[in-house]
């Protein structure tokens, strides 16, 4: 007769439903946590891949205004040197046969120079040291891609190896267009 008084006592059943709930609740925060997680972590790979092609696209067109065959042109076409242009504009003025050709000879020369770059910028946005340099994509567009390791609050065990990857497109150049999609390849 003792036990069934225990069982009608509604504060024994609010207590005995809320420990056995507990757990429950913890997987469901833990879910939620490691969703959030690997959003967070997503971006952040993101934005290290959008950065690695951004300096990609930078030093590409850094190393083509330093190229004598490229000075040439752009001082016959733009006699002041136009310094109040930015070096995209610059070069979307010249002919886009000689900078596909320049530019492919440079990457020939200086691929570790530019592997070299886009790590250190990929590894300063919180990436892993490794991924992949692709170009043209989308015709016009250098791409970038970076991985972080997934390492979830209270599941670390379980995810030891995993990567979560990212890509990123750097800005328009006109002259990649003339470049065969995905012409080159680069693991850094």
């Amino acid at each position: 007769m003792g036990a069934f008084k225990v069982i009608k006592n509604r504060k024994g059943s609010a207590t005995i439903t809320w420990v056995v709930s507990l757990p429950v609740f913890l997987l469901i925060f833990l879910f939620l946590g490691g969703l959030t997680s690997a959003g967070m972590t997503y971006a952040s790979t993101k934005q290290a891949a959008d950065a690695g092609s951004i300096a990609a696209t930078k030093k590409l067109d850094e190393w083509l205004l330093q190229d004598s065959r490229v000075q040439g042109k752009l001082s016959e076409i733009i006699p002041d040197t136009g310094e109040n242009l930015t070096n995209s504009e610059k070069l979307n003025s010249l002919e886009k046969k000689l900078l596909a050709k320049v530019a492919q000879e440079l990457l020939k020369q200086r691929e570790d120079e530019l592997k070299e770059y886009v790590r250190m910028y990929v590894q300063k946005n919180g990436a892993a040291p490794s991924g992949k340099i692709t170009f043209p994509v989308h015709d016009k567009h250098i791409q970038v891609e970076a991985k972080t390791s997934f390492q979830p609050v209270g599941l670390e065990e379980f995810f030891q190896g995993e990567f979560i990857d990212g890509k990123g497109l750097g800005p328009e150049r006109e002259y990649l267009n003339l470049l065969p999609e995905g012409t080159y390849t680069i693991e850094y």
